[in-house]
């Protein structure tokens, strides 16, 4: 926001100061549970921005138990060599995992083959 010569609102900027659509609130009190519909507008945008910020924290949080060099790579460092090695581990466990799944699965299958076949 310029305002020419002006030095008062200089350190003003256009997201300051913003109206929240009343959709947009409606659909943040359904997914959150809280009662964001309050008697003062001015308070309304200070909850829907604290919502915002605990469901971001929440998703970061389990991004992070997900993938372990997350927080490194958002940082733009290079993830230590433990959380490489975690990562590797992880993806073999996951891998190694639905193998058995699969294998279950087919057992079940078969099973279910024979049974019919006898009939």
């Amino acid at each position: 926001m310029s305002l020419g010569n002006s030095k008062v609102l200089a350190h003003v900027d256009d997201d300051d100061q913003r109206s929240i659509p009343k959709a947009e609130i409606d659909e943040l009190t359904k997914r959150s549970g809280k009662n964001l519909r309050g008697y003062m507008p001015n308070s309304q945008v200070g909850q829907v921005n604290r919502l915002e910020a605990e469901m971001m924290e929440q998703r970061r949080a389990e991004a992070m138990k997900k993938d372990p060099t997350l927080a490194a790579t958002l940082n733009g460092n290079r993830p230590a060599k433990g959380a490489r090695i975690d990562k590797e581990l992880g993806e073999k466990d996951e891998e190694m995992v639905r193998k058995m799944e699969a294998r279950k699965e087919r057992k079940r299958s078969e099973g279910m083959l024979r049974v019919e076949n006898r009939g």
